[in-house]
């Protein structure tokens, strides 16, 4: 048995005591790594608590429920943010990269602590992979937020949407990596290459909005 809070309380100090020191961007990053943390503690009660009340065992729990109630809870705090404080998109961008870190920070202690890793190779790639989901699934929510800001149509079927869109990357990831083998490693692989692909969309529409410019 692990004592989730335990751990959640050994690293939250420090970083609580780092706010007392901390300005700006220093602050704003401890704060979101925190929200993370919270939301990853909280996310783990309600799992257990549906997966019991419905009776389903930890591999269909984790195709089923899991996605569906860590993106919602992640997806909450990156609303608030954005609707209240109203942030330029480099800091919302920066914050919700910070909270998807902080979410897989205390899920990879939490996993370790538990004894579930077999090796060191194991435990770095499912570390590297789960962490990358997770800050990819915070910044598509916040960049879809953002965008429908940015065209005026924030409402509550682009919110689903984008709700809908994090939840199924991140239930096709845990169908993935749950079973052996093959199946396995491309699900390792999944958020490495959906970076790749972001990036690469990234700079060619850059480019072509230069190429705009100039004309």
């Amino acid at each position: 048995m692990i004592y989730s809070e335990h751990i959640f309380v050994c690293i939250a100090l420090p970083l609580l005591a780092a706010l007392l020191f901390q300005r700006n961007d220093g602050r704003r990053f401890c704060i979101f790594l925190l929200i993370g943390m919270s939301i990853c503690l909280l996310s783990a009660y309600v799992n257990a608590f549906l997966a019991a009340a419905m009776k389903l065992p930890y591999i269909e729990a984790a195709i089923y429920i899991t996605p569906i109630c860590e993106e919602l809870l992640k997806l909450l705090p990156v609303i608030f943010y954005i609707a209240v404080f109203d942030p330029s998109s480099g800091k919302a961008i920066n914050a919700n990269i910070t909270l998807g870190a902080g979410f897989a920070v205390f899920e990879n202690v939490c996993y370790l602590t538990a004894g579930n890793p077999n090796s060191l190779l194991f435990v770095l790639v499912r570390g590297f992979s789960a962490g990358i989901m997770h800050i990819v699934c915070a910044v598509a929510a916040g960049g879809g937020i953002l965008i429908a800001r940015k065209y005026h149509s924030f409402t509550a079927i682009s919110i689903a949407g984008i709700f809908t869109l994090s939840i199924t990357y991140h239930a096709v990831y845990n169908l993935l990596v749950s079973v052996e083998g093959i199946s396995r490693t491309i699900g390792f692989a999944l958020p490495s290459v959906t970076v790749v692909i972001g990036f690469c969309a990234y700079r060619l529409y850059k480019k072509h909005a230069v190429k705009q410019i100039i004309k």
